[in-house]
Parts: structure tokens; C-alpha cells; sequence
């Protein structure tokens, strides 16, 4: 007789609520509360799932702050927990809601790694020493980790009735509560952050968004923190649609419609009603109420405008309001047809089971194409200080790039979408599709870029600019570690410990990142972005070449000075000495690698120093995407980002572009320019580049106009002149329990 050793499963099934406790205690929703979330086993090439839950990606530390105690960490390994798909739903158990966050969290991390093509990073907390090290100044080449392996999450981390993603600790913090008593004589519930399936994936798609984008959470424009908002409730909207069985039972009660009230339509309706709501804490169809009671009515629609809207929340509903209002329209679109021929109007009650289903398939069908493209569309968000309408243009443009064809006329929706509310789209003649797409770059005037050390001539010309950094990248991780080339700041501050601080529960079997795939895939974002720093670092081989390097990425790489050459005269553009720079001594400058023909006489010196400007590469992400035609598009995707003094008195923004500032002193607030480039890796090719020019005195114009019109805004602005204890310290240390610190 031959033993043999079973196959290992195809996915780890894990339990959890479809939305929150309270809809298991009412009838109509209690039969398909209870799901089930379904990830893929581990992979030879991944960390085996530990106690915790624990992984590469999560660490579920349950520690409750309150009470100072540890509650016994899950083992979702125990072969009767594997037997039955984990613990059962349970309010009362602390392991279920290790087992519901971790869940629900790695599910919203497979979405999105879906959507981009390659594995998800965490941001490193601020109050890594790195960090630190690196803001004491000197040169920001991208020389540190800026990435932790594990994002912590602590189920029972405040008594509070709130949830928040902390870049400071690098963890997703849960809070527990009693409610208030909805009558006299009745006690409250608690009520537990942590077990709505829309909060967690809400805080987890905060910090996905975190890690791609760092400076997305600075207050510069009144769309900025309202993007992280609205984009994360829209993320946990659309996963409701990933559950069959709860689309099915919803579409069954609403005959087969979506522009009403439902489960499916709100978030985090425990939470809502439970401080004092009478439903749920957003509802996605909340904008979209007035032009819904104004059409049954049979009066004109009545939209409400992003105009109309000031609080970072409001604006955040308008952004999810948009996308929603997409996705009906769509799946309205796709079923018309299956009503005609069943012989039913939508809205009708009693709808045949078969009927159901299949409105079930499309719905989740169309959600999971606008999460695709919501998800795909932050590839190409400019690098900073983007708006609800550049948001638009990446949408249309990603899947326009990925999609050729377009037959169910998804961007049209998006920008019909987008224009009922008003959004703004600056640069753009209209709302159509062509149009709202960015520009492919004319590079047609940059061939004097082009070096014939390549070799093969046909190797080289405007559409293979950047060939040469691609051949000191690495775009395939492998495991041999060899890759292939070519409300309040005075918030008390929640003390959580380390996993193992006075931690009487020990986690073994925590691997130490060897021989796991995505490790090696971060290391290798950490080479690429070494390398193309020190590549454009690298001189032209003239100065005029070097200059219109400056012009395609709207940076300022060669010393600031007076200086106005003809490429930056043809563009308006100039060499403000307000950028942040470095000091260099004349004599290091002369000795390093140069342009041979660059003239010392333009360069501003001060105390026999010279200002060489510092810039950033943010990010070097490989992805590799697969259209539903099967056609595989990857792309190196880079941003580049530089940023310069800005000031409230136009005078003095004046007087330090001119003359410069001392190196020690403190802005009014900081502007920040760059571009976010996108090379087709098949042959080289520049596809895009989303350029915000640093020396774009209009921009400027607008943040300073913002943020002398918001006060609170204008106050996180000033973190670096302000005391510790101050609103904007504490923005800047918890921005999101600072956005969340409202929720009540």
C-alpha cells in the first residue's frame, strides 16, 4: 500500500458577519448574516497563517487598552476551527473577532491586489526612527525602508465609539462602546467596531491607500481629505456586492432595485444606530435621495452638487454617491432585458427565484468592474495634491489603457456620473471619455534627451526615454533573491504594546521574512527606487538636455539660480529659489559629475554654498494586469515629487523665490510638484506622465487661497510651527482619528 500525502486546500474559509451584530437579531436579515469569507491558502512562497490570526500582511494583536489585558490569540490552524470554516458568529467571543478583522482585512487586501497587478505594501509608521532620520534633512534618495512588513491590527484598542488607521503606529485601531438606551428602563448595547464588516474594510482600505500615497492625507485643496474618506467608503460598499448569497436575498426583497434603502446600500448600520441615527452611518444612496424623491414625484431631479458641500465627509458622500450612481446605472443597463423577458417591471415584489439569480450575477458582475476600476485608477492620480476630478480623468484613463473596448459604456457612465454633480475637470473641453483621458506625451521636442550610447539606434528615440533606467531595474521577484532585469489633537495618545511586551502568550512560528515572495517583491521596490533617483541624479550630457529633463518631469534637479533658459522660457517656467534644497559647498559641486558645458555663473550662492535641489522618488511599483480579454499589460509606475516653500503673504512668496530663504526656516505651508511617470515594460515606451509643475504659480495660487479660507486646514498646514499639544501636531500624528474623531 503507497501513502500518500493529501493535496492542501484551495482556500482557508473563515466566518464572519455579512455587515454587523444587529443583523443577526432582525428576521428579515439574521438567515444571511451569517457568511462566509473565503482567502486563498498560503502558498509555498507565503508565511503560513500563525496565531493571531497572523501572516505577512497582518498581525492581530488583542490587547484591550482599557482593561490592560491580553485576551488568548486565535490558533485558526486547530483542526476543529478548520472543520467548521473558524468560530461561529459571536459578539461574546474575543477569538471571532480576531478571526473577523483578520478576514475581512485580507479579503480587502486581495481586491485590491486583484485590481493593481502586484502585492500591497504598508507605509512605515511615522515614529520610526528612519523617518525621523530622514526629515532631520540631508538627501532624500529614497535610502531608507519606507515600508513595514506587518500592519497591526488591535481588536479592542479603545472604549470608544470609533475605528481609525494610525500611520504613526503602524496598526488599525478598534474601539467598543455602550450605546445609549433607546428607552428608559433599558440598558445599552455594546457595541464592537471591530465586528462591521464595512468598518474594517474601511480602515484597511485607508491603509492600502496610505501606502501608496503618503502625501495623500495633506490638507491642501478641499478634496484631499475627502477623497480618503469617500474612497474608502466607496471600497466598502462594493464588497458587499462579493457576497452572493446576501445580493441575492436584498435583490429578492427590493425586486431586483437598488435606488432604495437595503443593507446593501448603507454602512456600518449598528454603528449608525446605535449613536443615535436612525439608520445607518452613511447611506450611499444619501446624495442621491432628493433626485430619487424628485423623480417619483415626476418633478425636475434635484442633485445635490459637490458645490453645495464643504465638511471633508459631505464631500467624501459626493465621491461615493458618483460611483455608486455609476455602478446602478450599469447594472440597470445589464438587466433590462432580463425583466423584459421574464415579463416583470424592477420594484415588482415576488420576483421568481431564477430571476433573482441572475440580476445576483449581475450585480456582482458590475461591482466587481467599478471596484477594478477605482482601484486601477490610483495608478494614475497625479503625485500630489489630486481632486475629485483628476481622480475622474485616472479612472477613465487606467481603464481606458487596460480596456480598449468599451461596449457597456463604463467611462461614459463615470463622467455622466461625475458632470450631474458638477465635479470640476480642469484641462478638459468636455466630459467625454477621449477627453477626460491624460494626454499621451509629445515627446516629439525632447529627441536632444536621446544619447546614441544605447547602441542599437532602433533602440532609441522619443518613445524609449526612459530605456536606460529600465536597464538598472528589477521587475520579477524571486525567491534566490535574484531578480530579472533590464476631532481634537489633544486626543490621548493610545499606548499598545508590542506582541511580546509583558505578553504572557508567546506566538511562535512568526517567520522572519526569508524565503517569502513578497518580501523579496519589497526589496526590489527599494532597489528600483534607489535607481532611478541616482539616475536622474545622473547629468545630461549637455545643460539644454538637462533642462528639458526638468521640463517632462516639472522638477528642478541642477542648482536653483536666476538663470532662464530657452526650454523653460518656451514653458512659462523658471527656477523659483523657494524649492527645497541642499547646501553644498562650491568646490563639492565642481567636483561632482556635471553637464560639461554648465556655467557656474548662473547658480546662486549663499555663504560660498550651492543650492542643489531635493527631490523625492515616492515610489517605483511594477504591475502587471490582465484585461478581460486576456491581454497582459505591465507597466513601471514611478512618482517623483519636490516641494518648495509656500507662504500666506503673496510678498513673501515673492521675496524668497527671488532671493531664497535661510535653511532653517519654517514655510507657512509646503507646495509640492512632480510626476507620476507610467512606461509601457513590453518596449519602453513613455504611455504617460501626470506632471504638476513645481514652479506652477497658479497652483500655488489655489492652495494658498484654500487654506487662508479654512481654518483647520491652514492649521495642519503650519505642523512645523506649531507646539506639540496643538490641533495641527495631533493631525499630523493620527490624521485619521483626527477625520473619525466626528463619527459619533
Amino acid at each position: 500500500m503507497i501513502d500518500t500525502v493529501p493535496d492542501k486546500p484551495s482556500t482557508r474559509r473563515l466566518r464572519v458577519y455579512a455587515f454587523d451584530p444587529a443583523a443577526s437579531v432582525a428576521l428579515d436579515t439574521a438567515v444571511v448574516n451569517d457568511a462566509v469569507i473565503e482567502l486563498p491558502w498560503e502558498a509555498r512562497w507565503e508565511d503560513p497563517v500563525g496565531l493571531g490570526p497572523a501572516n505577512e500582511y497582518f498581525e492581530v494583536i488583542d490587547y484591550d487598552q482599557p482593561c490592560r489585558a491580553f485576551y488568548e490569540p486565535l490558533d485558526p490552524n486547530h483542526p476543529w476551527l478548520l472543520a467548521q470554516d473558524g468560530l461561529a458568529p459571536s459578539e461574546g467571543n474575543p477569538q471571532f473577532h480576531q478571526q473577523m478583522v483578520f478576514a475581512v482585512a485580507m479579503n480587502t487586501v486581495r481586491n485590491f491586489e486583484k485590481a493593481l497587478g502586484r502585492t500591497v505594501f504598508w507605509s512605515l509608521p511615522e515614529d520610526d526612527p528612519r523617518v525621523a532620520a530622514k526629515r532631520r534633512g540631508g538627501r532624500t534618495a529614497a535610502s531608507y525602508p519606507p515600508f513595514t512588513r506587518c500592519l497591526r491590527i488591535y481588536p479592542h484598542a479603545l472604549q470608544e465609539p470609533n475605528a481609525y488607521f494610525s500611520p504613526g503606529k503602524g496598526a488599525v485601531l478598534f474601539g467598543y462602546f455602550k450605546s445609549t438606551p433607546r428607552a428608559r428602563g433599558e440598558e445599552g448595547q455594546w457595541v464592537f467596531t471591530c465586528l462591521s464588516q464595512d468598518i474594517v474594510a474601511h480602515e484597511t482600505a485607508h491603509a492600502i491607500l496610505h501606502g501608496m500615497r503618503r502625501r495623500g492625507i495633506e490638507p491642501v485643496n478641499p478634496d484631499s481629505l475627502a477623497f480618503h474618506e469617500g474612497f474608502a467608503d466607496t471600497i466598502a460598499l462594493l464588497q458587499h456586492f462579493t457576497m452572493d448569497n446576501v445580493v441575492r436575498h436584498e435583490l429578492g426583497r427590493a425586486g431586483g432595485e437598488l435606488r432604495c434603502e437595503s443593507l446593501l446600500t448603507g454602512l456600518a448600520s449598528q454603528l449608525g444606530q446605535a449613536t443615535g441615527r436612525n439608520g445607518a452611518l452613511r447611506m450611499a444612496l444619501e446624495t442621491l435621495r432628493h433626485e430619487q424623491a424628485s423623480k417619483e414625484h415626476g418633478e425636475a431631479p434635484q442633485i445635490r452638487t459637490l458645490a453645495m458641500l464643504r465638511e471633508p465627509h459631505e464631500r467624501g458622500q459626493c465621491l461615493v454617491a458618483a460611483i455608486f450612481d455609476t455602478f446602478v446605472t450599469i447594472y440597470e443597463r445589464r438587466t433590462a432585458d432580463l425583466f423584459q423577458i421574464a415579463g416583470f417591471a424592477r420594484g415588482s415584489p415576488d420576483l421568481p427565484e431564477k430571476l433573482v439569480a441572475r440580476l445576483a450575477q449581475e450585480a456582482i458582475k458590475t461591482a466587481h468592474s467599478v471596484l477594478q476600476m477605482c482601484v486601477r485608477g490610483l495608478d494614475y492620480l497625479p503625485p500630489a495634491a489630486s481632486t475629485f476630478g483628476d481622480y475622474l480623468r485616472a479612472m477613465i484613463t487606467a481603464d481606458t489603457d487596460l480596456v480598449h473596448e468599451d461596449p457597456l459604456n463604463y467611462r461614459v457612465a463615470l463622467a455622466e456620473s461625475f458632470r450631474k454633480r458638477e465635479v470640476p475637470v480642469l484641462g478638459c473641453m468636455s466630459y467625454a471619455p477621449d477627453s477626460l483621458c491624460w494626454e499621451r506625451p509629445d515627446l516629439r521636442q525632447f529627441e536632444a534627451m536621446i544619447g546614441d550610447e544605447g547602441g542599437d539606434d532602433r533602440c532609441w528615440g522619443p518613445d524609449a526615454l526612459f530605456a536606460d533606467a529600465l536597464r538598472n531595474m528589477t521587475f520579477i521577484a524571486r525567491l534566490d533573491g535574484e531578480g530579472a532585469s533590464g476631532r481634537s489633537a489633544a486626543k490621548p495618545d493610545v499606548r499598545l504594546p508590542d506582541a511580546t511586551e509583558q505578553d504572557p502568550i508567546s506566538y511562535p512560528g512568526r517567520s522572519t521574512g526569508s524565503g517569502n515572495l513578497r518580501d523579496e517583491a519589497m526589496r526590489v521596490v527599494m532597489r528600483n527606487q534607489r535607481a532611478l533617483h541616482d539616475w536622474l541624479l545622473k547629468p545630461a550630457p549637455t545643460t539644454r538636455q538637462h533642462r528639458m529633463w526638468e521640463t517632462l518631469l516639472g522638477i528642478r534637479t541642477l542648482p536653483l539660480g536666476p538663470h532662464c533658459d530657452a526650454v523653460l522660457k518656451a514653458n512659462g517656467g523658471w527656477s523659483p529659489l523657494s524649492v527645497k534644497a541642499r547646501e553644498i559647498s562650491l568646490e563639492k559641486w565642481k567636483a561632482m559629475e556635471r553637464p560639461p558645458d554648465w556655467d557656474d555663473d548662473g547658480i546662486t550662492l549663499r555663504d560660498g554654498k550651492v543650492l542643489l535641489p531635493v527631490f523625492e522618488v515616492h515610489s517605483v511599483r511594477i504591475a502587471r494586469r490582465i484585461s478581460p480579454d486576456r491581454r497582459e499589460l505591465s507597466q513601471m509606475i514611478a512618482q517623483v515629487t519636490q516641494k518648495r516653500r509656500g507662504y500666506f503673504d503673496p510678498a513673501r512668496q515673492r521675496e524668497v523665490d527671488r532671493a531664497g530663504a535661510p535653511p532653517d526656516e519654517e514655510p507657512d505651508f509646503w507646495f509640492r510638484g512632480g510626476a507620476t511617470i507610467i512606461v509601457d515594460l513590453r518596449d519602453g515606451r513613455l504611455e504617460r506622465i501626470v506632471r504638476q509643475r513645481i514652479d506652477q504659480e497658479q497652483r500655488l495660487a489655489r492652495q494658498r487661497d484654500f487654506l487662508c479660507k479654512d481654518s483647520i486646514a491652514r492649521s495642519m498646514a503650519m505642523t512645523g510651527r506649531e507646539e506639540l499639544n496643538s490641533p495641527a501636531f495631533g493631525f499630523e500624528r493620527e490624521p485619521f482619528a483626527f477625520m473619525h474623531g466626528d463619527m459619533p
